[in-house]
């Protein structure tokens, strides 16, 4: 099995981002470590374009709490709706 490519930020496109003041957007479908790990390195390039690096840890740690829980609830609700249905005897 080959090994995961590595994801790398295109500094400048964060950095004009920040000086248009138009928001960032990843876009995935799963939640690999890589892409966790590529979101942390757009959150350090971003805090160090608006000099604020001394946020990342926090920053990074809410990013990733509310993308786990968006992924559980996203897979709750495919249960649910697309699940087994109700049990029948």
């Amino acid at each position: 099995m080959p090994a995961p490519r590595e994801l790398v930020v295109d500094e400048a496109k964060v950095k004009k981002a920040v000086q248009s003041g138009i928001p960032l957007t990843v876009t995935t479908f799963t939640l690999p470590h890589e892409i966790e790990m590529y979101i942390e390195q757009v959150i350090a390039v971003f805090l160090k374009q608006v000099d604020q690096e001394k946020l990342k840890d926090y920053i990074v740690y809410c990013v990733q709490e509310l993308a786990v829980n968006a992924k559980k609830a996203n897979t709750k609700r495919v249960y649910f709706i697309e699940g087994p249905g109700p049990c029948q005897s």
